[in-house]
């Protein structure tokens, strides 16, 4: 079970990354900095939950 959940994190882990630049080189006008990492949580939660559900429908996790 552990070694699932350190998987899961380490496929995520490039994927947020490169959401979170994505949004950043994109909006690097109008964005605050300040925000940045607040988007960083929000995309994380939400492709977290995303995976989460792919994975359960798939019975990777018991």
């Amino acid at each position: 079970m552990m070694t699932a959940v350190l998987l899961f994190a380490t496929v995520i882990v490039p994927i947020v990354l490169g959401v979170v630049e994505l949004i950043k080189r994109s909006t690097s006008e109008t964005l605050n900095k300040n925000f940045i990492p607040l988007i960083a949580f929000a995309v994380g939660i939400f492709i977290g939950f995303a995976g989460q559900i792919m994975i359960k429908n798939t019975h990777l996790i018991v």
